[in-house]
């Protein structure tokens, strides 16, 4: 007698590869589905990279030309005029020094000059108002530039 071959999957092999498949999903998922998230923390926390390295490297140009005392003042950087406050980038000049000029459909940007010292904060689009966000404060006598990178609302 000759013996029949099967090919093929019995129904418990199928329901049992449907339900090892619905639990690799289950935790793969939710793993993967807020990039977005990832995404926007990663680019706020590049742009304050991006600041600090701007604001030290104008510093080291403004202290090696004996400018990083003055109130105000100029440093020439890569072929840009950068005003100073002392001696680091001013509110105005940070862009241009960090060379980032910010996509109006990504961020908002808001300058307060009433405040001491001056500061220029970029929101991220997407992230909670200013937990998302970039801040620069212009320096102010004894006290250096500061950076301040808030990713908790991302």
């Amino acid at each position: 007698m000759l013996k029949r071959l099967v090919a093929g999957f019995t129904l418990i092999e199928l329901v049992l590869l449907i339900v090892i498949a619905g639990i690799l999903v289950a935790f793969a998922i939710p793993r993967y589905a807020d990039l977005g998230a990832d995404a926007r923390r990663a680019s706020v926390q590049r742009i304050g990279y991006d600041l600090k390295s701007a604001a030290a490297y104008v510093h080291a140009k403004a202290a090696a030309g004996g400018h990083d005392r003055n109130p105000a003042g100029t440093v020439d950087v890569n072929d840009r005029r950068i005003a100073i406050r002392y001696g680091y980038p001013d509110i105005r000049s940070i862009n241009a020094a960090a060379q980032f000029s910010p996509d109006v459909r990504d961020y908002t940007e808001t300058v307060d000059q009433a405040v001491i010292p001056p500061t220029v904060t970029w929101n991220k689009k997407g992230g909670a108002a200013g937990a998302c966000s970039v801040t620069y404060a212009e320096a102010v006598p004894g006290r250096p530039a500061t950076v301040l990178t808030t990713t908790s609302g991302c």
